[in-house]
């Protein structure tokens, strides 16, 4: 899918319109992943599977530094777009392999984990361990319909990888979200 972009006066891209035609559902489901949050504050966040950079900016709003990391190259273009004026905001094309050393003290894996084999989970938690290792994971990923989890088992295999507590959970409105860390995280799992 190809995205628009804004242009200014002078012919130069401002923004993708991604961030203005985000979906009710899009809109929610990055509110309910910043109230599960254990922290207020993050020093720097990594996000895998950023895509075009729509939670990236309600993240770097709550951090001193921000990395984004996605496969496709079209996504992470449109996401260099965004102009945000708070900390240190980056967008990488990559994979798993491609994680920049940290230390990490956030790390949201956006829809990154559906097309993992456990192998694959196992050497991604083992990467993590190394550049965020009393990080706060958030997984967070899409319910496909007729779907009644959500796809809790690649989470669960990092968490099982990671040997971190599930500190908090959400499933509904389409989506599905898992907390797992050092941090306490909401007393309440829903």
């Amino acid at each position: 899918m190809t995205l628009m972009t804004a242009e200014d006066m002078y012919g130069q891209p401002v923004a993708s319109l991604d961030l203005f035609f985000r979906s009710d559902e899009r809109r929610a489901r990055d509110a309910q992943t910043l109230a599960l949050l254990p922290r207020q504050h993050y020093d720097s966040v990594l996000e895998l599977g950023c895509g075009t950079g729509g939670l990236a900016r309600l993240l770097a709003l709550r951090a001193d530094g921000y990395i984004g990391i996605d496969v496709a190259a079209e996504a992470v273009a449109n996401a260099g777009l965004l102009h945000l004026p708070f900390g240190e905001v980056q967008f990488l094309q990559g994979d798993a392999g491609q994680i920049p050393r940290g230390p990490f003290d956030l790390v949201v894996v956006s829809d990154w984990l559906a097309g993992m084999t456990p192998d694959e989970i196992s050497a991604l938690a083992l990467r993590l361990g190394q550049v965020a290792p009393e990080a706060d994971v958030v997984c967070v990923s899409d319910i496909a319909p007729g779907e009644d989890t959500g796809g809790s088992r690649a989470p669960a295999l990092l968490a099982r990888a990671l040997g971190w507590p599930l500190t908090a959970s959400h499933v509904g409105g389409g989506f599905r979200i898992d907390v797992f860390g050092a941090a306490e995280g909401p007393a309440a799992l829903d």
